[in-house]
């Protein structure tokens, strides 16, 4: 079968909104090419997945709902650009919104492709705030996807009613997104590593129910014949919350489930900040005439060093780094970059996203080394901020497939369980932040993800949510041995750190804090904020009267 083509974009808009048209354009530029002689069509993922953060002013984030409806707004409006195009291209599908969630500057958004709706079986969320007293300036945001696979054979045993003969079963396959945002600067390295612990503890997701656009899209029209594409067999029911769940079966560690992690992780190259002779540290780099000139910043990046020392992010894996630092660009090169859209993408053109190569050719983002200097003049000036080393901040990781699962899978199974992973780069900056945003795209097998073996799994509970699986994966040709020996350091068997129980009573009261800062910060620093506390302020004068 085929496997989910899931594209993760994660961007710090620097709560500014996006321009609809570029963020499109921009994503885009990651679609694949079709396979042919052709080569002309874009392959439009399955699931599209934005992870954001400041994602909108302080106050706006932190009040919510309709504060932040025309920021998401824009986003929405970038995806029906590509679903436009991909109708453009013969393809009539589109996408459809999922859900999108946010705890303070901090949000992740999740669209499907219209014809897939019906996969959808289960939504869970989860959040949690890591900023001042736990609140969301800064923190992570979860989505987890109940999602059905394409009907599996499996092979039955003499004592099954087919009498040896395969059947045909349903399975569900979980997915974890997490956005996050993490504490900033050269020096917050230790914060940073808390903030993960404190994720890990405290990110617990709760079940919700499916939107209606998504339990009812619409049902095809009785037919005298099948087609190729028709189900063989009714899709699984939808799983809805069946009583009180234990507070292990929700957390981002899970046996079963798929996790995926974007964000501004905000790992740096330095622990300190540039000195007075910052342009020194591009010297070495920029007298190499390979693009790679940023190859000795990559070295220090502090998320490759912390990982495998086991301080954050146990377990997690990254694709090969291609790209340059995506953090800090100064205002000249957003100034530039607004200039080259403006070029190719004149104002008043908001129909459709740009088909074109000439964003990713631009200086601002070649990877070719910076001047030193900074001098206007040069074709290729250096285009990060002086205050601030180059870095890495914006990254996308995931955990592999777990080894217990490839073990399991039934020997007539030809499909491969490694997660693929591609085109993990970063797309040209946008002019309204000083962040490039950056995308991956994912091939996951549709293949249940088993339950382990009960012997290495004795360090953690087994999720109470069941999943089909094939029967060879139930089996017990492994020795619990080779199993314990396997799967021993993977940590959805034994997470890093341990649930915090009190997690919804201080993800209470962070909210409410929130509220009353996002009230505070609105009516103080915003013109609706000061005319709507004019108003009151006089009324309450006048009722004295």
């Amino acid at each position: 079968m085929d496997p989910l083509n899931i594209s993760i974009t994660t961007f710090n808009c620097a709560r500014t909104p996006v321009s609809p048209v570029s963020f499109s354009t921009r994503l885009l530029s990651t679609f694949p090419r079709s396979e042919g002689p052709s080569n002309a069509h874009r392959v439009f993922p399955d699931l599209l997945i934005l992870s954001l953060q400041e994602v909108a002013p302080l106050s706006y984030s932190f009040l919510g709902s309709i504060f932040l409806a025309s920021y998401f707004s824009r986003f929405h409006e970038a995806i029906s650009l590509l679903s436009r195009h991909q109708a453009h291209e013969g393809e009539s599908q589109g996408y459809t919104h999922v859900i999108t969630r946010n705890v303070g500057l901090t949000a992740t958004m999740v669209f499907v492709q219209k014809g897939s709706t019906a996969q959808v079986l289960s939504l869970e969320t989860a959040g949690v705030g890591t900023g001042v007293w736990e609140m969301g300036n800064k923190g992570a945001v979860g989505a987890k996807i109940g999602w059905a696979v394409p009907t599996t054979p499996i092979e039955t045993t003499d004592e099954d009613e087919d009498d040896g003969q395969e059947r045909e079963e349903s399975g569900v396959l979980d997915l974890t997104f997490v956005a996050a945002h993490l504490a900033p600067m050269e020096d917050g390295l230790q914060r940073r590593n808390e903030d993960w612990a404190n994720i890990v503890r405290k990110l617990v997701f709760t079940p919700i129910s499916i939107p209606s656009h998504l339990t009812s899209p619409g049902e095809p029209k009785a037919s005298s014949s099948a087609d190729e594409n028709s189900a063989l067999l009714p899709r699984p029911p939808r799983i809805t919350p069946a009583g009180p769940r234990r507070l292990s079966d929700s957390i981002l560690y899970q046996p079963q489930s798929h996790v995926f992690l974007a964000g501004d992780l905000n790992y740096r190259t330095s622990a300190t900040p540039p000195s007075s002779d910052f342009p020194d540290i591009f010297s070495s780099a920029s007298s190499d005439a390979s693009s790679q000139w940023w190859s000795s910043l990559l070295s220090q990046d502090q998320l490759r060093q912390e990982r495998k020392a086991g301080r954050t992010c146990h377990g997690f894996q990254e694709a090969d780094i291609t790209f340059p630092p995506t953090y800090k660009y100064s205002t000249a090169a957003q100034s530039r970059a607004a200039a080259i859209t403006s070029a190719i993408n004149p104002p008043g053109n908001e129909s459709s996203p740009i088909e074109t190569d000439t964003l990713s050719k631009s200086s601002v983002n070649s990877g070719e080394p910076p001047d030193a200097s900074s001098g206007s003049k040069h074709p290729n000036p250096n285009p990060y901020a002086v205050h601030r080393h180059p870095s890495w901040c914006d990254r996308i990781l995931y955990l592999p497939f777990p080894s217990w699962a490839s073990v399991s899978l039934p020997s007539s199974s030809s499909a491969s369980p490694d997660i693929k992973t591609s085109c993990y780069t970063s797309l040209p900056l946008l002019s309204t932040s000083d962040h490039q945003p950056v995308t991956l795209w994912l091939s996951v097998p549709q293949i249940p993800i088993p339950a382990p073996a009960p012997s290495s799994s004795s360090s953690t509970s087994a999720p109470t949510r069941a999943t089909v699986v094939p029967s060879s994966s139930r089996s017990t040709s492994t020795s619990d041995d080779h199993s314990v020996t396997l799967n021993s350091s993977d940590p959805r068997l034994k997470p890093p750190f341990p649930i915090d129980p009190s997690w919804a009573r201080k993800r209470a009261v962070a909210r409410t804090l929130e509220v009353i800062v996002g009230a505070l910060a609105w009516t103080t620093t915003t013109a609706s904020g000061l005319v709507t506390l004019a108003v009151v302020f006089f009324s309450v004068i006048l009722s004295l009267r």
